[in-house]
This record gives C-alpha cells, structure tokens and sequence, in this order.
C-alpha cells in the first residue's frame, strides 16, 4: 500500500481506547454467553432428571391407587351383597311374622 494520506485512518487515543474496549466487552460477553449457555445445559439436565423421577413416581402412585380403587369396589360389591340379604331376610321375616299373626287371630 501507499503512505499517501487518503489510505491512512487517524484515531485518537479515545477513539482506540473505545474500540478496544468494545472489543474486549463483545469478547466478555460472548465469555458470559457461553458460560450461561452452560448452565442453562446442565439446569435442563438435572431438571429432565427431576422430572423422570416425578414422572416414575406419578406412576406408581397412580398403580397403587388402583390397586386400592379395585379393593374398595371389591368391598363395596360385598356390602351390598349382605344388605341385598339382609333386606330379603327381613321381607321373609316381615311376611313369615305377619303370616303367623294372621293365623293367630281368630276366624271371623
């Protein structure tokens, strides 16, 4: 190149102090920008293994609880078995004693 002035750029010492600066501050933020970038990465790991964990645990509170669910129906089905006889009992009891008080009274 030429020393002709046209191809020269003069800066002033604040000029350079500012570009350099800038440098430097573009060059920190892409530092803190990778630094952040991984520390989201390992945040999103620890918390998809959290959440697998819930997850797990979700499922086998939800299998417990039909479990549970199917010994409740189980036990419901059973009392209203002994109150559907306990019902006919007392019917043929009602009839039974109403039939031996009819026979009881006198003819008219």
């Amino acid at each position: 190149m030429n020393d002709t002035p046209t191809n020269q750029i003069t800066l002033t010492a604040e000029q350079l102090v500012n570009m350099v600066g800038h440098a430097a501050t573009q060059e920190q933020l892409d530092n803190v920008r990778r630094e952040l970038d991984a520390k989201i990465d390992r945040s999103d790991e620890r918390l998809h293994g959290r959440m697998d964990k819930l997850d797990a645990k979700i499922d086998r509170v939800g299998i417990e609880l039909n479990a549970k669910i199917d010994r409740v129906d189980g036990k419901i089905d059973t009392l209203k078995n002994w109150m559907l006889g306990m019902g006919f009992t007392v019917l043929v009891a009602a009839v039974g004693a109403t039939a031996f008080i009819v026979s009881r009274l006198p003819p008219l």
